[in-house]
């Protein structure tokens, strides 16, 4: 599978786990958090993919280690860094205590504030790769270049100095 083929499934993946987190939140249901963190590694793995970063099958599910793998020049590497405390909800949080019970979900207002903010960071991806998150799942972002910051005119007649 081409980069630009993985690049966009990994975002379309995140789109249906948004939608459907949504979906849950509004119903109050607690698996919301879970699907919101997958959401948000499926962002992490499209940006990683772009990066040429592959991980482990023990460093699935661990937002902050996937985070920091990703280089500081990643454009978006502190806006999915803000979301890495849904990592908690990967795993242990769906599964009973060793004792009974469940691990409480997260306060509402948190989980509402990672959904409104994991929205517009996938259509930002969205827009810098070229993916059309509606199109047929095998049609490829435009590119799977790294993002990087865009170098201000100023800069680039400093640098040309």
């Amino acid at each position: 599978m081409s980069a630009e083929l993985q690049v966009a499934t990994h975002l379309r993946l995140a789109a249906e786990a948004l939608s459907a987190a949504n979906l849950l939140f509004e119903a109050g249901n607690r698996n919301a958090a879970y699907l919101a963190e997958q959401a948000v590694e499926q962002l992490v793995l499209a940006l990683a993919q772009s990066e040429g970063i592959h991980y482990s099958r023990g460093q699935q599910h661990q937002l902050d280690t996937m985070i920091r793998a990703l280089p500081d020049a990643n454009t978006f590497k502190a806006s999915v860094h803000a979301l890495s405390w849904l990592e908690a909800y990967a795993t242990a949080f769906r599964y009973p205590r060793t004792k009974g019970g469940v691990t409480a979900s997260p306060p509402a207002e948190k989980l509402k504030s990672a959904l409104s903010a994991a929205t517009p960071l996938l259509g930002q991806l969205a827009l810098h790769y070229g993916v059309e998150l509606d199109a047929k799942a095998d049609q490829p972002a435009l590119h799977a270049r790294a993002p990087r910051a865009a170098v201000g005119a100023a800069a680039a007649i400093d640098k040309a100095k």
